[in-house]
């Protein structure tokens, strides 16, 4: 085993070395499990491209908690990260073990040589490009439990061509929606275009995640420039034409046993779809969402995910809320960013209940939210000031400003809690604004 990716072992460690079959099955049913939390973006994931604020700022805060999580329910947590990390001192990860990996190791070969050591895994990474399939590949080869979605699962909801034609059979309120080629030539997709919609309207990449390769497309001179984005940022061969629904944007999350689901939470989301010469974004959002609208939500995508044989444990879903319709946009087969804000307002610890719904076959009974939580990335300036570095302890802080060679501004991930709605944006405010006397100097 190389240097680089053997244990960083603390004083307190519990290690076995050897896990029969028959350890690891009274383990699984019993107590301390060892859980390998694995996070794409900050594990490994950009060892052959350079490191960027913008990729590892939610993706470390997701990690960051879910690890928390983890080890408050008794768990004894391992994880794997990109070395380049943790020489950038942006190490805030709190797992009992941590797996370097450096830029010219590979992955499988990290899980492989370490597989005795994880009774159960769950895995943070874009379906987009089939990586979390892939991942999920090398853990079951490896023999150990995955907490996610079945792998199928992931195949059914991850190509969005599929995805719709679904929600049609089974009348489900989506988008109209007409799929592409990207070798399909522009006069056809015109023509197409002019006899099924009306301009404004959306165009987004068959595989992606989160909103890599969308844009809002306002007239057919934007077209051209439209595909190409989804060719630039994706590796998708089919994109859709769909029309743009004005409304609110909102997800729900549900936990599955995969045969029974319960939705627990709806949170609105902070999106911002730009035209094809900008960068689509997702910013955060707020938790619980109310609205008259919730029941009918909950509902649905409870229905749907019953029906999606392979989901379970958490599962995200997209929607849009207008003033009459409830349409359903995307599923997210994983751990959502809506998690950050979710797990300080709920009374369950989720961690433990996408462990339950994966090996014990049940959902919670009850659920209960207490406050709200608005959580967002914000950018900063370039730190003329380390001072910043003090407030990692600050709960609300979840990703402190991360800023790598390359990036014009550094990012931060706040996530908060209060009462009211009122006083959960005041109190954001005060961190956001405290962060930034910080980083200036107080300048």
């Amino acid at each position: 085993m190389s240097k680089q990716s053997s244990f960083i072992f603390e004083q307190n460690q519990i290690h076995r070395d050897s896990k029969t079959e028959q350890d690891k099955a009274t383990t699984l049913g019993l107590f301390q499990l060892r859980i390998l939390i694995y996070e794409y973006f900050s594990g490994g994931g950009l060892t052959n491209n350079s490191l960027a604020s913008s990729m590892l700022c939610e993706g470390l805060g997701m990690l960051k908690t879910l690890i928390s999580d983890f080890k408050a329910a008794g768990h004894f947590i391992i994880t794997i990260l990109d070395s380049r990390i943790i020489n950038s001192n942006f190490s805030l990860i709190n797992a009992d073990k941590i797996i370097l990996i450096s830029p010219l190791e590979k992955l499988q070969n990290v899980i492989s040589e370490n597989s005795r050591y994880f009774d159960a895994a769950y895995v943070i990474a874009p379906e987009s490009n089939g990586t979390l399939q892939t991942i999920l590949k090398i853990i079951q080869n490896s023999g150990i439990t995955s907490l996610n979605c079945s792998i199928n699962g992931i195949n059914k909801v991850s190509n969005k061509i599929i995805l719709y034609n679904f929600f049609k059979k089974n009348e489900v309120k989506s988008p109209k929606s007409i799929n592409f080629n990207l070798l399909d030539s522009l006069s056809d997709i015109k023509n197409k275009i002019h006899k099924n919609f009306s301009f404004p309207l959306i165009i987004k990449p068959a595989k992606g995640t989160s909103c890599e390769g969308i844009s809002i497309v306002r007239n057919e001179k934007n077209l051209k420039a439209a595909i190409l984005k989804i060719r630039k940022q994706t590796s998708s061969e089919d994109f859709l034409v769909q029309e743009l629904i004005e409304g609110m944007n909102v997800s729900v999350s549900l936990l599955s046993s995969g045969n029974k689901a319960m939705a627990i939470s709806l949170n609105r989301q902070d999106l911002i779809i730009e035209e094809p010469d900008k960068m689509s974004e997702y910013k955060g959002g707020f938790v619980p969402f109310d609205t008259p609208f919730k029941n009918k939500s909950f509902r649905i995508t409870e229905k749907i995910v019953e029906l999606i044989k392979g989901l379970r444990g958490y599962v995200g879903i997209d929607l849009i809320f207008t003033n009459k319709e409830v349409f359903l946009m995307e599923i997210n087969p994983r751990l959502t960013t809506s998690y950050i804000g979710l797990r300080r307002v709920i009374n369950i610890n989720i961690a433990q209940a996408i462990l339950d719904c994966c090996i014990e076959k049940k959902i919670p009974i009850k659920i209960k939210n207490s406050g709200y939580s608005y959580f967002s990335k914000i950018k900063f300036p370039i730190p003329i000031s380390q001072s910043f570095g003090n407030n990692i302890l600050i709960e609300e802080i979840i990703t402190p400003p991360l800023l790598f060679p390359g990036d014009k501004a550094s990012l931060a991930l706040i996530a908060v809690k209060a009462k009211t709605k009122n006083k959960t944006y005041m109190k954001f405010e005060k961190i956001k604004k405290k962060l930034l006397m910080d980083i200036t100097g107080g300048k």
